[in-house]
C-alpha cells in the first residue's frame, strides 16, 4: 500500500483550513441583521427598481420598506436612510464612520485622481482642502462609454484651467507684496506656502477650482432658472417676492450678499425650489469605514450611504449666497410675465434634465429691466 505523499497531507489540511473559514463566514453573515430591502438580482441587484429619476425610485421603495433599507447597485450593498431619524443616525451619530468616500471613474477622471474635496478620501488633505474653502477669498465670487467622456471631458477642462492657471502666474509675476484679485491667485498662493499640513499641488489648485465652478456657479445658475420658471406659474408669490424686495431693498440699488438675512421670502423661495428640482438629489455618496449599528441594524464595512454630513457639500455655503443674491437681482432688477398667448399650465412639465432649457426657448418670457447701474 503507498504511503500518501506529503503534498496530498497539505492538499487535505488546506481544504479543511478553507471549509473552516467559509463556515465561520457563512455563520457570522447569517448572525448579520441587515436592514429591509427588496431582494437583489444576481449581477445587477436592484439596479432594475432605479428609473430615469432616482432619488424618486428610492422614495417609492423606502414607503414600503420604511426608512432604512438596503439596496444592492451590482454587487455592492448600499443604505439608504430616508427620514429625519434616520438621516440623523448615519450622517451625524455615525458621522465620522461614514466619511471617506468610494472609489469610482467620476472621481479617478474628473477630479485629478480624487484631488478635489468632493472626492478626496477623509485624511490630512481634505481637512486641509475644507479649510481652505473657509477661508475669505469665498467672497471673491464603460459600458456606455461612460469612462471615455469623463477622460475626455477631464482633458478639455484641463486645457482651460491649464490657460487659467498660467495666466494668473504670469500677472503675478514679479510683483512684490502681490495682492489677490480673486480665488485663484489666493489658491496659487496657498500653493507657495511652506506651512500647509499637505502641500497643495497644481492638480489640487485646478480640482479645488473646478469643485467652486460646478458646485457653486454653474449648479446656482440653474436653480435660479428654476425658480423663474416656478414663479412664472404662480404670479401671486411673484408678486410678494418683489413686494419684499421693494420694501426692504427700495427702488436705488440692487441686492447685496448682506441684504440676504433681511429677504425671508427671498430665502424660502430659493430653499424651496431646490427642493422640488434637487441639482444632486443623491449628494456624492460615502462609504463606512468599519462596520457599525443604525437602528437596530448591522451596516458592514465598505457599505455605500447617501447624504450630507460633515463632509456635506462644501461649496453649498458659497453656492447657497450665489442663489439667493442672484435670484434677489433677477426680481428685483427685472419685470418678468408670460407672453400673453401662453398660459400657466402650459409650465407643468416633468422634472427631467434640461426641460426647463427646451421649455425656456420654445415659450420664451417677457422681462425688462427696472434698474440701472
Amino acid at each position: 500500500m503507498e504511503t500518501p505523499s506529503w503534498a496530498s497531507y497539505s492538499i487535505a489540511w488546506l481544504a479543511t483550513l478553507a471549509l473552516i473559514l467559509l463556515s465561520f463566514r457563512l455563520l457570522r453573515r447569517r448572525t448579520l441583521i441587515l436592514p429591509p430591502g427588496p431582494k437583489p438580482w444576481p449581477i445587477i441587484g436592484n439596479l432594475n427598481l432605479i428609473g430615469p429619476l432616482p432619488h424618486r425610485s428610492i422614495h417609492a421603495l423606502s414607503l414600503k420598506y420604511g426608512p432604512i433599507m438596503q439596496l444592492k447597485f451590482g454587487s455592492f450593498p448600499v443604505v439608504v436612510a430616508s427620514s429625519l431619524e434616520m438621516a440623523k443616525a448615519v450622517l451625524k451619530t455615525n458621522d465620522v464612520i461614514f466619511t471617506d468616500r468610494p472609489r469610482n471613474a467620476a472621481g479617478k477622471y474628473t477630479t485629478y485622481n480624487y484631488s478635489d474635496i468632493t472626492w478626496s478620501p477623509y485624511g490630512p488633505y481634505w481637512r486641509q482642502a475644507r479649510k481652505i474653502y473657509s477661508i475669505p477669498w469665498l467672497s471673491f465670487l464603460d459600458l456606455q462609454g461612460n469612462i471615455k467622456r469623463m477622460k475626455a471631458l477631464s482633458k478639455k477642462f484641463d486645457r482651460f484651467l491649464e490657460h487659467v492657471l498660467d495666466e494668473h502666474n504670469e500677472r503675478r509675476k514679479g510683483v512684490r507684496g502681490y495682492v489677490a484679485k480673486d480665488m485663484l491667485d489666493v489658491l496659487l498662493q496657498l500653493s507657495e506656502d511652506p506651512n500647509l499640513d499637505v502641500k497643495l499641488e497644481r492638480h489640487g489648485v485646478k480640482a479645488i477650482c473646478q469643485d467652486l465652478i460646478a458646485g457653486a456657479t454653474e449648479s446656482s445658475a440653474v436653480t435660479v432658472e428654476w425658480a423663474i420658471s416656478e414663479l412664472l406659474k404662480k404670479p401671486e408669490i411673484l408678486a410678494k417676492a418683489t413686494e419684499e424686495l421693494d420694501r426692504v431693498i427700495g427702488r436705488e440699488r440692487w441686492v447685496e450678499e448682506k441684504d440676504i438675512a433681511n429677504l425671508p421670502y427671498i430665502d424660502s423661495i430659493a430653499k424651496e425650489t431646490m427642493r422640488l428640482h434637487p441639482i444632486a438629489p443623491l449628494l456624492t455618496p460615502r462609504v463606512a469605514r468599519r462596520n457599525c449599528r443604525i437602528a437596530g441594524y448591522d451596516v458592514p464595512k465598505g457599505t455605500t450611504a447617501f447624504g450630507g454630513g460633515c463632509v456635506l457639500d462644501t461649496p453649498w455655503p458659497l453656492g447657497i449666497k450665489v442663489i439667493q443674491a442672484s435670484l434677489g437681482n433677477v426680481l428685483h432688477g427685472f419685470t418678468w410675465t408670460l407672453p400673453d398667448n401662453v398660459p400657466n399650465h402650459r409650465l407643468d412639465f416633468p422634472p427631467l434634465k434640461n426641460t426647463h432649457f427646451k421649455l425656456w426657448l420654445s415659450l420664451g418670457s417677457n422681462f425688462t429691466c427696472t434698474l440701472s447701474d
